[in-house]
């Protein structure tokens, strides 16, 4: 993922929702955080590039799916 997006999640709080590492959190508190972390994440897209991710059930999958598409070596991907 871009360094720079990465860094915004950490200065969010938000880094250890997209990574999977809530523990010992109540429910409702665990709820809000992955709710913030995707629409940051939503909000933080291109349109083509939200498509990608747009019905997927939590912020992890989102992350880890954007991973991969920023990962891979394209042209498009230069130019995003």
């Amino acid at each position: 993922m871009d360094i720079q997006f990465n860094d915004v999640m950490i200065q969010l709080g938000l880094h250890n929702a997209v990574k999977g590492n809530i523990f010992n959190m109540d429910n409702k508190k665990c709820e809000e955080l992955y709710l913030r972390a995707s629409s940051t994440i939503h909000m933080s897209l291109a349109k083509n590039i939200l498509a990608n991710v747009l019905f997927r059930s939590s912020s992890k999958d989102n992350w880890e799916i954007l991973e991969g598409i920023c990962q891979t070596k394209s042209i498009s991907n230069d130019l995003c």
